[in-house]
C-alpha cells in the first residue's frame, strides 16, 4: 500500500468542542465568546482538529458585538454630543414645562373653585331673599321665626302652609350643603302634616334656634337685610 493510499484512508478528526462552544457563546455572551474563540484557535493549531473556521467566525462575531455595544454605550452617555450640557438642559426644560403645566392646572382648578363659590353665594343670596323677604306675606312677617320667642305651634295652619312652601322654595335655591339641615328643620315646623290634632302637643326640635341663628348669620354675611324682630301679621 502506498503512502498516498494510507493518507486517504486515515480517520478524519472531529470538530473541536471548544470551537463549537466558542461559537455559541459568541452569540449569547460575546465577552466570554471572545476569550473562548481565541482558546479554540490555539487548540486547533496544536491538535489539527477541524473547526478552525467555526472558531474564527466566533471570534469575529464576538468582536462585532463588542464594537456595537461600545457604540451604544457612547451614544447613551453622550460621547457624540457636540454640547455636553444639552441633556441636562433638556431635563431642566422638561421639568420646567412640567412645573408650568402643574401650575396651569392648579390655576384652572382654583378658578373653577372660585366660580363654584361665586355661584353658590349667588344661589344662597336668592335663598336668603326668600327667607327674609320684606314682603308682608313673607315668612318673617307672617311667622316671626327670627324672634327669640318664636313658637310655630301658635301659628294658624294657613300661615304654616304658606311658610312651608316658601321655605321649600328657599331650600331648592340653596347650593350650600351646610344649609340643608337648618332649612329641613325649619320646613318641618311649618309642615301641617306633622302636627297632631292639638298643635301644642307638637314637639319642636331643640336645635331649631341654633339652625335659625345659622341662617341669620349666613344671610347677614351675604349682605341680605335680616329682620330679627318682625311684627308678626295676624293669621
Amino acid at each position: 500500500m502506498t503512502k498516498t493510499q494510507e493518507t486517504s484512508h486515515a480517520p478524519r478528526r472531529g470538530i473541536d468542542e471548544v470551537a463549537i462552544a466558542a461559537f455559541v457563546l459568541a452569540l449569547l455572551v460575546w465577552p466570554v465568546g471572545l476569550v473562548v474563540s481565541r482558546v479554540a484557535l490555539r487548540r486547533i493549531r496544536r491538535s489539527g482538529d477541524a473547526g478552525h473556521g467555526l472558531a474564527t467566525a466566533a471570534w469575529w462575531i464576538a468582536v462585532t458585538l463588542a464594537v456595537i455595544s461600545g457604540l451604544i454605550w457612547m451614544v447613551n452617555v453622550g460621547v457624540f454630543d457636540r454640547d455636553p450640557d444639552a441633556y441636562s438642559r433638556g431635563a431642566e426644560a422638561s421639568a420646567s414645562a412640567s412645573a408650568d403645566r402643574d401650575a396651569a392646572m392648579e390655576a384652572s382648578a382654583g378658578a373653577s373653585r372660585e366660580a363654584e363659590r361665586v355661584l353658590a353665594d349667588q344661589a344662597d343670596t336668592e335663598m336668603c331673599e326668600v327667607l327674609f323677604s320684606s314682603d308682608p306675606q313673607g315668612i318673617v312677617a307672617t311667622t316671626g321665626f327670627t324672634d327669640p320667642g318664636f313658637d310655630p305651634r301658635t301659628l294658624s295652619p294657613e300661615t304654616r302652609d304658606r311658610a312651608f312652601a316658601e321655605t321649600d322654595k328657599a331650600k331648592e335655591l340653596s347650593r350650600t350643603t351646610d344649609t340643608q339641615w337648618p332649612l329641613d328643620n325649619l320646613k318641618s315646623v311649618f309642615d301641617n302634616e306633622a302636627y297632631p290634632d292639638d298643635p301644642m302637643l307638637y314637639e319642636v326640635d331643640e336645635d331649631l334656634p341654633e339652625h335659625i341663628s345659622y341662617l341669620v348669620g349666613l344671610c347677614d354675611g351675604l349682605g341680605v337685610t335680616v329682620e330679627t324682630t318682625p311684627s308678626v301679621a295676624s293669621p
